[in-house]
């Protein structure tokens, strides 16, 4: 989807070959992980990792749909939010299908998080920015949020294991703000 949007041909060459690298390494630890259940540990670890990046570059991409199509079709934000909404629900709930995982969300802290993300979508898009950053802005959120949940399901949640990734965040964010060229 975001390929479509995409305007150089260098970048949409890019995105498939991206695309094609990922899902070979994501299938083959789900091959592993399900196949060899004497190295599910191991191979849960590797799953879990493929799916955070994955879901930071989903969240990316269709966050950029979201900002994009209303601009190119003339709608509206709020006819996109309930598919950013529905997406970002299965990112964050994808963690419930490993077997024997031990990470796994709670519900009222993921439908915390969706609603702060669907609040953000709407904020970007009042920004004056390229949608491509707008996406990055609103993925950072995403990543931010799928932290604090993990942190929270391996009871790991306090101001100390926060710090880190909310600084990092917050300075990548006023980093992009300040060096990004404004419309």
């Amino acid at each position: 989807g975001y390929a479509a949007v995409t305007i150089s041909h260098f970048w949409i060459q890019a995105c498939f070959l991206l695309i094609i690298w990922f899902l070979f390494l994501y299938f083959r630890n789900l091959y592993y992980y399900s196949n060899y259940p004497e190295h599910e540990e191991e191979w849960s670890e590797k799953l879990i990792n493929l799916m955070i990046a994955g879901g930071f570059l989903i969240s990316f991409s269709s966050a950029a749909l979201v900002f994009v199509l209303p601009a190119f079709l003339g709608w509206p934000l709020w006819y996109m939010l309930p598919a950013l909404i529905i997406i970002s629900a299965l990112l964050f709930f994808q963690f419930r299908g490993l077997h024997n995982h031990k990470l796994k969300p709670k519900t009222s802290l993921v439908l915390i998080n969706i609603l702060i993300l669907a609040e953000f979508a709407w904020i970007f898009s009042l920004l004056p920015l390229n949608f491509n950053i707008l996406a990055l802005f609103l993925a950072i959120a995403y990543y931010l949020g799928l932290t604090i949940i993990r942190l929270d399901a391996s009871s790991n949640l306090n101001r100390h294991a926060v710090k880190i990734p909310l600084l990092m965040s917050l300075a990548a964010i006023a980093l992009l703000l300040l060096t990004s060229r404004w419309l």
